[in-house]
């Protein structure tokens, strides 16, 4: 049978509030009030990423780019690299916390299932951060990222490590057994329309994953060492 979808406004309202609850309780910490949450459509959201995208690289960038990637073996020659950027920010991406308008956006054309209560937990872990430390001057910001990438996508991985690990847990302590046989439905079929994906340069897959896999696995070895303290 298809996978159970939540619709109606106020019962996914409750739901965010009780995986909000959740989260906090989790991690032992608290953001005072609540956050606002959308969701915004697949359409939606390459019109948004295309734009937000055009003003910081251009396809000029995207060549030179290209460039280095082959010098160094690591390209297919004629690989759009613009065009895959542009696809891995919308088909790869369940969801996000705009730290700049402090909002959840969920993506999503069919409602609120098991795959977006795992994106939520992850995401609204996101909300708490920004809430609780001063992540900007942490490091995460535009000038941090150009003068240091190596330093920025060390403090990504830990932001999004946190993140990942914190929403795995809430679903292993929360999913019952119809939950996650949903989760696994809904994600057989993003599967199945994003294997392409699979397809792009290592090198480009790697920097993509990094901060989530190689982040997730650094949290949690501090984790299993000393729990959250």
């Amino acid at each position: 049978k298809p996978p159970a979808m939540l619709t109606d406004t106020a019962r996914i309202e409750a739901e965010m509030d009780r995986i909000d609850a959740s989260v906090r309780a989790l991690r032992q910490a608290d953001a005072g009030a609540k956050v606002p949450r959308s969701f915004m459509t697949k359409d939606a959201l390459r019109e948004k990423m295309v734009a937000d995208f055009a003003k910081d690289f251009t396809p000029e960038d995207a060549r030179d780019e290209e460039r280095v990637y082959e010098a160094f073996g690591l390209w297919r020659h004629g690989d759009d690299l613009y065009a895959m950027y542009v696809n891995m920010l919308t088909d790869g991406v369940a969801g996000y916390f705009d730290d700049e308008t402090n909002e959840i956006v969920l993506i999503s054309d069919a409602g609120f299932g098991a795959n977006e209560q795992a994106s939520y937990a992850h995401e609204s872990m996101h909300a708490l951060q920004f809430a609780r430390y001063d992540i900007r001057g942490l490091g995460f910001n535009d000038q941090t990222a150009e003068s240091d990438p190596e330093k920025f996508t060390g403090i990504q991985a830990l932001i999004e490590g946190e993140a990942s690990l914190v929403g795995n847990l809430w679903q292993e302590r929360t999913f019952q057994f119809d939950d996650q046989l949903d989760y696994w439905k809904q994600n057989l079929w993003i599967l199945a329309d994003t294997y392409y994906l699979l397809e792009y340069p290592p090198v480009l897959l790697n920097a993509f994953l990094f901060p989530y896999s190689e982040g997730e696995s650094f949290v949690k070895s501090l984790y299993d060492e000393g729990g959250w303290a």
